[in-house]
């Protein structure tokens, strides 16, 4: 806990996000959508450590979709920020993905661009943050500085975990 205590936690933006799979069912998915699922589901049936691996099929796995940039979706982003002594939460959410993460770049560049500001999560440096950045770029948005980590080392990002 010693680094919060050298930032001003007014410069911290706390975070969640929510992500769904970009289709309610697999049944949903093109052609092209369903071989690159199964190529994942596949992958993931490999690895996975229960003992029987044969009773996920590709259509019963889809519901975990969501936890995987390529195929889900983010629904809701929730921020968090001390303003003195009130703490203050705002949420962006809806089924347009492209807009609720304008809406939340611009938080970002209006008020957390700076050096001094951090993004906090909980497992965010694993989860949220790349999976924020890989749905901005895949929307076609511009990356906010904030969250751009290409090129850096680990402690030059600004990024706090809880």
């Amino acid at each position: 806990m010693r680094i919060l205590k050298e930032i001003n936690t007014e410069k911290i933006l706390f975070l969640d996000i929510e992500t769904v799979p970009q289709y309610p069912s697999y049944h949903y998915l093109s052609e092209r959508f369903k071989k690159l699922w199964d190529a994942k589901a596949k992958n993931i049936i490999k690895y996975s450590k229960d003992e029987n691996p044969e009773k996920e099929t590709p259509s019963e796995l889809y519901n975990s979709a969501g936890i995987y940039s390529e195929f889900g979706k983010i629904i809701a982003v929730t921020v968090g920020m001390f303003n003195g002594e009130n703490f203050r939460l705002k949420s962006f959410y809806g089924d347009n993905e492209k807009t609720l993460l304008e809406d939340f770049i611009s938080l970002l560049e209006k008020h957390y661009n700076t050096p001094a500001h951090y993004l906090c999560a909980h497992n965010g440096k694993e989860f949220d943050f790349p999976f924020l950045a890989r749905r901005i770029i895949l929307n076609g948005l511009p990356i906010p500085q904030i969250l751009d980590s290409a090129g850096k080392k680990p402690w030059e990002t600004k990024y706090l975990d809880t």
